[in-house]
């Protein structure tokens, strides 16, 4: 018997079910949904302050900053400032327990983000990716399965992909954002970015119902001999 020409359609379809955007907003643990920063479109202004003990990756982390600030969709805007304590976040270069970075995030009563410091490791030599994924953990992203996702847990890129974008507009979504499919992105237990986390099962049980509904087709409709 030869191979049935529905098979290429069916490896197709379990491909696509499992490249959907994995990125997804940090849940706030105490009840009040997801953890993000009480900005809007008409405010969406967050302050950064680089420490001295960063001063020489200043170049690197304004850039990472930049490319949040990049993302159309997305109404957040950052403003470096030179006084520590007018920042929502800081960043800095210090002993951090593992990883190559870590960011800690605090939140009020209401389960708003009221501010974050990101510490890069002294251990190893800082990166982009680094900078920017510590960024998305402040601005309230969990990790993604997404290889070359810059919070991707593993195999992190340099640049917000399209599985990075989806997430943080699902947090801060300005009003051209009905160009991105809504509701992709699936919610992970990492809150503060110190460790990787791997997929939910809830995260992986959507493939699967989607590859058992596609096998189901396939072996009922009639094939090409």
């Amino acid at each position: 018997m030869k191979l049935s020409r529905k098979l290429p359609a069916f490896l197709f379809l379990v491909a696509t079910s499992l490249s959907s955007a994995q990125a997804s907003p940090v849940p706030d643990d105490r009840g009040y949904g997801v953890a993000r920063w009480n900005i809007s479109q008409s405010a969406p202004n967050l302050n950064y302050y680089i420490d001295p003990s960063a001063s020489s990756i200043a170049t690197m982390i304004q850039a990472s900053f930049a490319d949040w600030a990049a993302i159309p969709t997305v109404y957040v805007s950052f403003t470096q400032v030179s006084a520590v304590d007018t920042a929502n976040i800081i960043v800095r270069i210090g002993s951090v327990s593992s990883g190559a970075g870590a960011a800690n995030t605090q939140l009020n009563g209401s389960g708003n983000i009221t501010s974050c410091t990101i510490d890069i490791s002294s251990d190893e030599t800082p990166t982009k990716n680094t900078v920017q994924h510590e960024t998305g953990h402040c601005l309230g992203l969990a990790h993604s399965v997404m290889p070359g996702a810059v919070m991707s847990y593993r195999d992190g890129g340099a640049t917000p992909t399209l599985d990075d974008q989806y997430a943080l507009t699902l947090l801060y979504p300005r009003d051209n954002a009905n160009s991105y499919p809504m509701g992709c992105a699936t919610i992970s237990e990492d809150r503060d970015g110190g460790g990787p986390s791997g997929p939910t099962p809830l995260a992986l049980l959507a493939p699967l119902a989607i590859m058992m509904a596609g096998f189901a087709a396939w072996r009922s409709a009639p094939s090409s001999r």
